[in-house]
């Protein structure tokens, strides 16, 4: 039962990372349809949201998911059932009372006594999805049951209407003429599929609005399989707030958030421009995309102060991000009080749940981050401790901007890069 209760964590792990909609402790009710979709799109099986939101934890329910449910989210990222996924997946262990239970190849499970060592288990994951989000880097082979599309015979270009700056429209051009009667064509904005729309393949131009900035991958898309994509590189001309919504965002000017040392949207301005902050408490986010010279992901050093301001109702948890940017992915630093750190989404390569508890924080003052990575190998301290080992085993790519995201509202006191020799890169103290 405890094996299954880990393959299932596993299961949903990778389903996580295979919308890329961020962590599952920040989705919404929308979220859950929207996944109820793609898994009928997928699998032509209808799991309800409200099933999905039990599976997920959202909703309290005691019973265990029907073996058509487990064959369904298996079905979702690929295998033949729950079954070929506990097969394939036999190296799934997780610890209790010193026992290890492990499905043998027959998948006949078996239970071991072993003794574990927590501490080793934490440093020495690889934390790809907690600190490493790189949804870019990931290839993803046709879902569809079509064959394969040559890919040469399509085309896909973009312009953007403004340098910088957001909204942002972009001209897309493409040639999908070349596909077969019957095949749907989409254009996507980055890796999230809800920013997806189909288009005409008669047709040679798409306009797309982009309301937040950052470094994107554009798609072209025949029957779930990517025929073209290309960077697209958006900036947002120096710090941008926001509160995010579902479809534009509020927007306001630097200057009506930073003041006397501190980068803040204060509660008071988000009531005076009617955001509702109960029964479902918003994001706000501080966006910065801009290049920071040659610095890349194999060696840097980043220091940060922040604070959430609101810790109400459904903003009691003070859930709080803090994203480094790449040419193709991020490094995220998720945190929370201490009691909400199970909400955390710590995922390692392996699907695995590290330890979250070293991410719970006492925003009551400033908590300070610093990630420095050298030669792919990093750590991070929170409040001067360290409390991972990390392991970049990535692309190098460049770092191009910053993001701070807070449920309810933050502050940011300062932000700086260094290189790993030393020299500063970038300060902002606002």
């Amino acid at each position: 039962m405890e094996n299954e209760d880990a393959l299932l964590e596993k299961c949903k792990a990778l389903i996580e990372v295979r919308l890329a909609w961020g962590s599952s402790a920040i989705w919404t009710n929308q979220d859950f349809e929207k996944l109820s979709e793609v898994i009928v799109e997928k699998t032509k099986i209808n799991l309800s949201p409200a099933t999905l939101k039990r599976i997920w934890g959202k909703v309290k329910y005691n019973s265990r998911p029907t073996t058509t449910t487990l064959d369904t989210l298996a079905q979702f990222i690929d295998y033949d059932n729950w079954r070929s996924f506990r097969i394939g997946n036999s190296d799934v262990s997780r610890f209790s009372n010193g026992h290890e239970t492990r499905v043998d190849k027959g998948g006949e499970e078996k239970t071991h006594r072993r003794k574990i060592n927590v501490k080793w288990l934490v440093s020495t994951s690889v934390l790809m999805v907690i600190l490493v989000l790189f949804l870019f880097f990931r290839k993803k082979e046709p879902t569809s049951d079509k064959k394969p599309v040559p890919t040469d015979e399509y085309s896909f270009t973009s312009k953007k209407i403004v340098s910088e700056g957001v909204p942002n429209s972009v001209l897309f051009s493409y040639d999908a003429s070349k596909a077969e009667n019957g095949d749907t064509i989409y254009i996507q904005q980055s890796w999230d599929t809800r920013l997806r729309q189909q288009v005409n393949k008669e047709e040679h131009d798409h306009r797309s609005i982009y309301y937040q900035p950052g470094y994107f991958l554009a798609k072209l898309v025949v029957n779930d399989q990517i025929v073209k994509e290309h960077a697209l590189f958006i900036r947002s001309n120096g710090w941008l707030p926001l509160v995010e919504q579902q479809n534009v965002p509020v927007y306001f000017k630097p200057e009506e958030v930073i003041n006397d040392g501190v980068m803040a949207i204060p509660v008071k301005k988000l009531i005076d421009n009617n955001i509702p902050l109960q029964p479902e408490t918003p994001w706000v986010a501080f966006h910065n995309a801009r290049e920071f010279g040659d610095l890349r992901s194999d060696n840097f050093i980043f220091e940060t102060e922040v604070k959430n301001d609101y810790g109400v109702g459904a903003g009691v948890c003070q859930l709080t991000e803090v994203h480094i940017r790449l040419e193709g992915g991020m490094l995220m630093v998720p945190l929370s009080i201490k009691g909400c750190v199970s909400e955390i989404g710590l995922v390692d390569v392996d699907g695995r749940k590290p330890d979250s508890s070293l991410l719970g924080c006492d925003f009551s003052d400033w908590v300070n981050i610093r990630m420095v990575v050298k030669d792919k190998r990093g750590e991070l301290f929170i409040n001067h401790k360290k409390v991972y080992d990390l392991n970049f085993e990535i692309p190098t790519v460049k770092i191009v901007g910053l993001l701070y995201r807070f449920q309810g509202t933050g502050s940011v006191n300062f932000a700086k890069f260094t290189s790993i020799d030393g020299e500063l890169i970038y300060e902002d103290n606002f």
